[in-house]
């Protein structure tokens, strides 16, 4: 993950290779555009009622378990 000191750091390198910084943040903008139309296809399930206590535990299983494995089955439906 780049920080914002790690942008303006990359963008103050940018400038000194002699582009404008119009166009610096042109990429930028385009490269955040790119990252949600991206992120956007990166879904890999869909909750389709956040009031269904069985959907938002299988959600939640893969949350849960990601650190405390093992006990998601306890766990995920108390905290969905």
């Amino acid at each position: 993950m780049v920080f914002c000191g790690e942008l303006m750091q990359q963008a103050e390198n940018l400038i000194k290779e002699g582009l404008h910084p119009s166009d610096i943040l042109t990429g930028y903008e385009h490269a955040a555009t790119e990252c949600l139309r991206v992120l956007e296809g990166l879904v890999a399930y869909e909750v389709p009622s956040l009031k269904s206590l069985e959907e938002v535990t299988k959600v939640m299983k893969a949350v849960v378990s990601s650190k405390h494995y093992g006990n998601e089955n306890t766990l995920a439906p108390l905290v969905a």
